[in-house]
C-alpha cells in the first residue's frame, strides 16, 4: 500500500481510519454539512474507483482525502488546494505527506529545481505539479490520483472553470439567478458556523463587505470585523463604516514599528514560513501580524472561524481588462500568462526560454478541449495556479494559529454559475458589482461615495501608468511603492532584504523580496535537515 505521513492538524484535524484519511469541511449534494469525524461517514461508502469519482463530484467544500480499498489508493484535493498534499517515489514506492519536508528525508539526493525556482522568484509559486525540489510533487487543485499498488493508473480533474459557451440568459435573469446562488451559498455557510464567533478580515472593497452583509442578513451577530495596515490607509474609512452600519464590532490593527519589530528572529515566524511555504508557495505575511495580535490579546475566541473574501473579484471577472481581452486567442494564452503573471521581478534572460516552455506545457494540457472559450482556459489555469497556490494559500495563516476558515466564494454552485457569465458582463465586473451594490449593499446603506473599485477607464489609465513606470529610475519606483504601501511591507521585508542582500531595484512589489528570501530560507532548512541524520550516525 501507499505510505502516508499526515501530521498537520492545525485548525482542522485529520480524521483517520484504516480505510479513510480526510481533512476539511464540505456539503454533500443534499446540502448536509460535514467536518472532522463526520467526513469519515461521508466517504465511507467508497469501494471502487467509480464510487470515488462520484463522491468527489458530490463533495462541495474545502478538503483533502485519501481512501484505500483492496490494492487501490485514491488521493484528491479540492479546487482550492487549501490542504496541500505532496508525494515522492522512492525505491520502496510512493509516499504521501502533508508536510513535504518529511519527504525530503526519504530523498537520496536533494536538488533544487532551478526552473521552478526562477518561476517562484517572479510569481510566488511553482507551476503545475512540481515543487521547488526535484522529485517531490504535489496533488494539484481539484486533482485526483489513483494508484494500484505502486503505480499511478489514473489521474484527472474533478472541477474545471473551462466553458464551451456562455450563458445566454438575459442580463436581468442572470442578475436574479446570481442573487439566488449567493443566497444559497451563504445559507450553507451559516449552517457550517454553528454559532461560533466569526472573525472577518474586512477591507474597503466589495468581497469582504458582502460577507459582512450576508452575515447580518442571516441574523448572525457573533462577528468581529478587523482591518489592518498602516495608519490612515485607504481601507479604513469604508471598512469601519460598514461595521458600524451593520452593528458589528470593528478592530483596527495598526502595522507600526512596535507591532512588526523583532518578528524576523522569532521561532513563530520561521515555523509559519515552513508551514505556509511548503516547497511551492510564498508565505504571505499580509495577515500574519493581525491574527497574531488578535489571538495574543484575546480579542477573538479560541474557536473563532475566519472568513476571508478571497476570489469574489475573480468570479466577477477581474481578469478582464486587467489581464486579457475577451477575444483572446488560444494561441496567445501561454504568452499572456507569462507576461501578466510573472511580475514580481523580471525573469532572467538565461532562464526565459525554459520558463516559457513550462508555461506552454501547462496550457498544453488543454489541447484536447476543441470547443472551449480560450478566456475560460486562462481563468481555469489561473484559479489552479496563482489563486490556489498564492492567494488562497495566504489564508494558511489562520490554521497556523489554530483557527478554522471558511471560503464561501469557492462554493461549487456559485463558481459553476459565475464561470458561464458572458464576457461582456464580466468586463470591469459589471454584473457582479451591480448585483452586490443594488441587491445587497443598498438595503444596509453600505454603498459609499468613495469606492475602491476602479472603473474601466481607471483600470486602463493605471495600465498606462504601469508602462510608464518601467522607464523611471529605480529610486523613484521604490518611492512610489513605499507611498502606496498600505500594509507597511517595506518595513516588514527590510530584515529579509538585509539577510539575503536583496537589491530593491527593478521590483514591481515587495512580494519579490519575500519570494527571494523564502528560497534562501528553504535552502538553509534543507541543509540542516540533510546534515542532521549524518551527525547522528
Amino acid at each position: 500500500m501507499i505510505e502516508t505521513i499526515l501530521q498537520n492538524s492545525k485548525g482542522f484535524n485529520w480524521s483517520i481510519t484504516e480505510k479513510i484519511s480526510v481533512k476539511g469541511y464540505l456539503y454533500d449534494s443534499s446540502g448536509n454539512y460535514f467536518e472532522n469525524a463526520e467526513l469519515i461517514h461521508h466517504f465511507s461508502g467508497v469501494d471502487s474507483i467509480i464510487d470515488f469519482k462520484k463522491k468527489l463530484n458530490q463533495s462541495n467544500g474545502i478538503f483533502s482525502v485519501v481512501i484505500r480499498f483492496n490494492d487501490i489508493t485514491c488521493v484528491a484535493s479540492d479546487k482550492s488546494r487549501f490542504f496541500p498534499l505532496y508525494y515522492i517515489q522512492t525505491e520502496k514506492g510512493y509516499c504521501f505527506s502533508d508536510i513535504p519536508l518529511e519527504l525530503i528525508k526519504k530523498s537520496k539526493e536533494v536538488i533544487m529545481d532551478e526552473v521552478q525556482a526562477e518561476i517562484f522568484k517572479t510569481s510566488g509559486y511553482t507551476l503545475g505539479n512540481q515543487t521547488l525540489i526535484e522529485g517531490i510533487k504535489e496533488v494539484q487543485a481539484s486533482e485526483y490520483l489513483i494508484f494500484r499498488k505502486q503505480k499511478i493508473i489514473e489521474s484527472g480533474q474533478f472541477f474545471s472553470y473551462v466553458i464551451e459557451k456562455e450563458n445566454e440568459a438575459s442580463y436581468d435573469n442572470l442578475k436574479k439567478k446570481g442573487a439566488q446562488m449567493l443566497d444559497k451559498t451563504f445559507d450553507r455557510l451559516i449552517k457550517s458556523l454553528k454559532g461560533r464567533q466569526v472573525a472577518l478580515p474586512l477591507s474597503g472593497g466589495y468581497d469582504s463587505r458582502l460577507i459582512a452583509v450576508m452575515l447580518k442578513e442571516n441574523g448572525y451577530e457573533n462577528v468581529v470585523c478587523f482591518t489592518y495596515g498602516r495608519k490612515n490607509n485607504f481601507e479604513l474609512e469604508n471598512s469601519r463604516a460598514t461595521a458600524e452600519k451593520l452593528g458589528f464590532k470593528w478592530v483596527f490593527v495598526e502595522y507600526n514599528r512596535a507591532l512588526i519589530e523583532g518578528y524576523f528572529d522569532t521561532e513563530t515566524f520561521k515555523e509559519y514560513a515552513l508551514f505556509a511555504g511548503n516547497l511551492s508557495s510564498m508565505p504571505y505575511l499580509q495577515e500574519f501580524f493581525a491574527v497574531k495580535h488578535l489571538k495574543s490579546k484575546g480579542i477573538i475566541n479560541e474557536d473563532a472561524i475566519f472568513i476571508p473574501g478571497h476570489s469574489g473579484d475573480l468570479l466577477g471577472g477581474s481578469q478582464f481588462v486587467k489581464v486579457f481581452k475577451k477575444g483572446i486567442l488560444k494561441e496567445d494564452l501561454s504568452d499572456q500568462f507569462f507576461r501578466k503573471k510573472f511580475q514580481f521581478t523580471r525573469v532572467r534572460k538565461q532562464s526565459r526560454k525554459l520558463v516559457r516552455l513550462k508555461v506552454e506545457d501547462r496550457f498544453g494540457e488543454y489541447l484536447h478541449f476543441n470547443d472551449y472559450l480560450p478566456y475560460s482556459v486562462f481563468e481555469d489555469v489561473d484559479i489552479k495556479e496563482k489563486i490556489a497556490k498564492l492567494i488562497v494559500n495566504s489564508s494558511a495563516v489562520f490554521p497556523f494559529f489554530n483557527f478554522q476558515v471558511r471560503l464561501p466564494y469557492w462554493d461549487d454552485e456559485l463558481m459553476a454559475f459565475f464561470k458561464s457569465i458572458p464576457a461582456k458582463f464580466k468586463l470591469s465586473k459589471h454584473l457582479y458589482d451591480d448585483l452586490l451594490k443594488n441587491c445587497y449593499f443598498a438595503k444596509y446603506e453600505v454603498n459609499f461615495e468613495s469606492e475602491l473599485q476602479p472603473s474601466h477607464f481607471q483600470t486602463k489609465l493605471q495600465q498606462l501608468k504601469d508602462l510608464f513606470k518601467v522607464f523611471l529610475p529605480h529610486k523613484f519606483k521604490l518611492r512610489l511603492l513605499i507611498k502606496n504601501d498600505w500594509i507597511n511591507y517595506y518595513e516588514i521585508t527590510k530584515p529579509m532584504a538585509k539577510e539575503i542582500k536583496f537589491n530593491y531595484k527593478n521590483i514591481s512589489n515587495f512580494n519579490a523580496v519575500l519570494a527571494a528570501w523564502y528560497l534562501s530560507f528553504l535552502q538553509k532548512q534543507i541543509t540542516l535537515l540533510v546534515r542532521k541524520p549524518e551527525m547522528m550516525n
